[in-house]
């Protein structure tokens, strides 16, 4: 009798180990989906994006947005993503707004010639 009582005893003891084992396990998996969730989430807060269809003007490239409102380009795309703008000009407009005063001239352009110089210029 005395002999049952251990083997049920040890028995429970053992179940118990191994309950506790398992519990163990399952409460460090679950605070891991937890830290990744919430790492997730973070992300998640961090990326904008813009997507679908955006109405844009074909002259002035300005946006509408969903209030009916039209935009410059830069401001709408800064204001629903994490983009910065830096502005430069390049060669094409360069040429086509700039070339008098770069001194440049488009192919077949007659070059103006200087005017006389104005003292102090």
């Amino acid at each position: 009798m005395r002999t049952g009582l251990v083997i049920v005893v040890a028995l429970a003891a053992f179940c118990l180990a191994l309950l506790y084992a398992r519990y163990r396990s399952t409460h460090r998996s679950e605070a891991r989906l937890q830290a990744q969730a919430s790492e997730l989430r973070e992300a998640l807060a961090r990326v904008r994006t813009l997507s679908g269809l955006i109405p844009i003007c074909s002259h002035c490239k300005k946006i509408r947005d969903d209030k009916q409102s039209w935009h410059q380009l830069e401001r709408y795309i800064s204001d629903h993503s994490d983009a910065a703008f830096s502005h430069g000009i390049c060669p094409d407009c360069i040429e086509e707004w700039y070339a008098e005063d770069a001194g440049l001239t488009r192919p077949g352009a007659v070059r103006p010639t200087p005017g006389p110089r104005r003292p102090g210029v």
